[in-house]
């Protein structure tokens, strides 16, 4: 016979699968910046408390398709689209900057996205453009970021249910709003020169890490956007984005692959880096697969190549120690040349 103790027990309490289920999916979530297709699944059938799904859909100018229109087509049910475009800083003159905390704000407080809030980002080429919201989402101090392994190709792939994108924000809900920049993830072009010396002895203390192809790296092809210059900053190491994926380009490659590529590569990780790339996109992917190795002093180079490039050399007069202050990314490089001929 069943005492009145134990009937009360049943009641009050889940099930044991229930609890473990709940328990499995917390470690999963723990053990990787990276989340599979069925972790995710679980999650949105388990009605995960303050689950949020970003689509950060984004392609280059050359495909002639935009972020928006295809997270109209289709993304996965339930998920608001997170435009790397406009949530930016403007001011620069480059491409999706990092914002400023006033207007990173803002755009989370449109989409009702909160601090806490447990955030998964996907694209829809695999791994592409995901990374570099989930590193804007980190800078801003969301603890709980995730990056869909495979995105909308791997959830399609499995069978995975889609259905046309229309929300413009997420449900309201509590949750704090108070981000904070931290401003030690991003460097300066100045920063950036200041390193230098530190990039070309022999004993390195700091590594600047490339995510173009190795041929734009080496300078041996033309730069796609107009007026910039080719070739690399003086001792960075190429690491091609692509090599960090899979052969199809659609997941990224296990910890243990990733490990022995740093290695290949005469990457310490346990040392600084900083990840520079056209445009600041493609580098988040170089430090999400240094976050996954385990790295921590990581920081992105915000203007990449596209300012650096602007510039037909180095010109180290302008430089700040204010990771705030970009005065040289608005002086064209004609007034260097002339700084330079009254020096």
């Amino acid at each position: 016979m069943i005492s009145a103790r134990s009937r009360l027990l049943r009641h009050l309490v889940p099930s044991r699968g229930w609890f473990w289920n709940k328990w499995k999916l917390n470690s999963k979530l723990k053990a990787d910046t990276l989340i599979d297709v069925q972790t995710l699944n679980d999650l949105i059938n388990a009605k995960y408390k303050n689950l949020r799904l970003l689509d950060t859909a984004y392609y280059m100018p050359a495909d002639e398709r935009k972020g928006p229109s295809e997270y109209k087509k289709e993304t996965i049910p339930g998920s608001v689209f997170f435009d790397i475009d406009e949530v930016a800083d403007h001011s620069f003159g480059l491409p999706h900057m990092m914002p400023t905390t006033e207007e990173f704000t803002r755009h989370m407080k449109a989409l009702q996205l909160h601090k806490n809030d447990l955030i998964v980002c996907f694209d829809h080429i695999g791994i592409f453009s995901s990374p570099r919201a989930w590193y804007t989402l980190e800078t801003f101090g969301c603890p709980n970021v995730k990056v869909l392994n495979g995105g909308l190709e791997a959830w399609k792939k499995a069978n995975m249910p889609v259905a046309p994108g229309d929300l413009k924000q997420f449900p309201e809900n509590s949750g704090s709003f108070d981000f904070v920049r931290k401003d030690s993830n991003i460097l300066s072009m100045s920063q950036v020169n200041a390193l230098i010396p530190k990039l070309r002895s022999k004993d390195v203390s700091h590594y600047v890490l490339d995510a173009r192809g190795a041929e734009r790296f080496s300078g041996k092809v033309a730069e796609p956007r107009k007026g910039l210059r080719s070739g690399c900053i003086e001792g960075s190491i190429n690491v091609p984005f692509y090599d960090l994926l899979t052969e199809d380009s659609v997941r990224m490659k296990t910890v243990p692959e990733l490990k022995q590529l740093f290695k290949d590569k005469g990457i310490d990780y346990s040392k600084p880096i900083t990840a520079s790339c056209g445009s600041g996109l493609t580098a988040c992917i170089i430090l999400l697969a240094l976050r996954r190795v385990g790295a921590t002093n990581l920081s992105l180079y915000d203007g990449s190549w596209t300012e650096y490039g602007s510039y037909p050399k180095p010109c180290l007069l302008y430089t700040s120690p204010s990771p705030r202050d970009r005065t040289r990314s608005r002086m064209p490089s004609s007034a260097c040349k002339k700084k330079k001929k009254k020096k």
